[in-house]
C-alpha cells in the first residue's frame, strides 16, 4: 500500500471521541476502523467509509479464540458496550458479533506497516494485541 495506514478499534461512529478523525480527508492516509456495535458501525460507515477508509463490523479477539462469533453486552450508553462474561443488570441486551483477529483484517488488506493504532476496547486491548503477528507487521 502506498499510503500510511492507521487503525482505530472501537471506532464508535467515526466522529464522537474519534482518535483518527484528523486523518479523514488526508490523502496520505488509509484507515481501518473497527466497531462491533451495529448501530454505531452503520453511523461510522456514513461518517467515514469511502476511498480513504474501510469500516468493519467486528469484535477483535486473540489468536486462541476458537469461535467466529462473540457475545457483546449492550449498555444503554453505547460508549460503555463491552464483551463481558457475566451478565449485569446495567446491560440491556446481548448481541452476537463476528469475531476476528486484527491480523486477519491486516492480511485481508495486505497491510504490514501501521503508522498509528488506536485501541478503545473497554479493557480488552491486551486480547486484541494477542491477535497480531508482530513478526509480520510493523506497528
Amino acid at each position: 500500500m502506498d499510503k500510511k495506514v492507521y487503525i482505530e478499534a472501537g471506532a464508535h461512529d467515526g466522529v464522537f471521541q474519534s482518535r483518527s478523525l484528523q486523518f479523514k480527508n488526508n490523502d496520505d492516509y488509509y484507515g481501518i476502523l473497527i466497531e462491533p456495535y451495529i448501530e454505531t458501525y452503520k453511523q461510522c460507515c456514513v461518517n467515514r467509509e469511502g476511498g480513504l477508509c474501510k469500516v468493519y463490523n467486528s469484535a477483535l479477539v486473540p489468536f486462541d479464540y476458537k469461535s467466529n462469533k462473540i457475545n457483546l453486552e449492550l449498555h444503554p450508553c453505547t460508549a460503555m458496550n463491552s464483551i463481558i462474561k457475566a451478565p449485569s443488570e446495567n446491560y440491556i441486551q446481548t448481541i452476537e458479533v463476528e469475531a476476528r483477529t486484527l491480523q486477519s483484517i491486516l492480511d485481508e488488506n495486505n497491510i504490514s506497516v501501521v503508522e498509528f493504532m488506536y485501541l478503545d476496547a473497554e479493557g480488552y486491548e491486551t486480547q486484541i494485541l494477542h491477535g497480531i503477528d508482530f513478526k509480520k507487521n510493523q506497528i
